[in-house]
């Protein structure tokens, strides 16, 4: 789901090159990939998602992108 957003949206291919370059995200990247996506949240649901598709997107981002998840929670997000 985020790989085939990314990937549709202008802005998204840079994310993933440079993912896939350096392993990770610079901070300009990460906040740039995050309104890409809450853009694409509130196209499809609306101006309130509901919790359930934040938290898939949440699961789907450090899925997609490992080196993103925080290692002091229980969920990686």
């Amino acid at each position: 789901l985020i790989k085939q957003i990314l990937q549709t949206k202008p802005g998204g291919t840079s994310i993933l090159e440079e993912y896939e370059v350096t392993g990770t995200l610079s901070d300009g990247r990460r906040r740039q990939m995050v309104n890409i996506l809450a853009a694409h949240m509130v196209e499809t649901e609306g101006r309130i998602p509901q919790r359930a598709t934040k938290e898939k997107y949440a699961l789907g981002i450090v899925t997609f992108f490992p080196a993103l998840k925080d290692p002091l929670s229980t969920k990686g997000y």
